[in-house]
């Protein structure tokens, strides 16, 4: 592991430790997971990252898995964090497509809307590659960032352990970018029926 590898995997190691020390509320944790072909070096990262995280969580919180290739797809829908199929299905991701970003944080929310609990915090977890590849569908800096302030305002939280969601170039030549880091907030909805704990 190169220099800058091992900076990145212990960044993100440190981020997870920080953001879930902090937690005492239940959590609804949406991971989104990039799974591009171009970028399938990296899936191997995101995929331990992924079970890091859900190995953080305790039997009162809940788990949904998101992977986004040429579109975005739900793996796994809310199931509590305990669950022994989750690592098996996060392993089980695949390099599919290009990177359909914006309908990997939508479709992560739209997780947490229809599954989250009183209470529980919820919060969408971005595990994007490096930025190799094209972006499809929204793909500007103004797009993304518009999700992200649209989300805050329902108490959604955005993180991503690897900071930068890449270095590469979306469609048209334009810059891939940072994704601010936002803190998770409850929720006063009730849940809606077809929950899974």
């Amino acid at each position: 592991m190169t220099t800058g590898r091992a900076f990145l995997a212990l960044a993100a190691v440190l981020l997870l430790a920080s953001l879930y020390a902090k937690e005492s509320a239940p959590q609804h944790l949406a991971i989104v997971i990039d799974r591009s072909v171009q970028d399938r070096r990296s899936l191997e990262r995101s995929v331990r990252t992924a079970i890091q995280a859900v190995n953080r969580l305790t039997g009162k919180d809940t788990v949904s898995i998101v992977a986004y290739g040429d579109s975005a797809e739900v793996m796994l829908h809310a199931t509590s964090a305990t669950n022994r199929s989750v690592a098996a299905k996060v392993r089980g991701i695949r390099p599919h497509g290009m990177k359909a970003l914006f309908a990997g944080m939508a479709m992560g929310a739209e997780e947490l809307r229809r599954h989250s609990t009183t209470g529980q915090t919820m919060r969408v977890m971005v595990l994007a590659g490096t930025g190799k590849g094209t972006l499809i569908g929204p793909d500007t800096q103004e797009d993304i960032r518009t999700l992200v302030d649209s989300l805050r305002k329902e108490n959604i939280g955005v993180s991503a352990p690897f900071g930068l969601l890449g270095s590469g170039a979306g469609s048209g030549g334009r810059p891939v970018f940072s994704i601010v880091r936002e803190s998770g907030q409850k929720t006063d909805k009730p849940a809606e029926a077809g929950t899974t704990k």
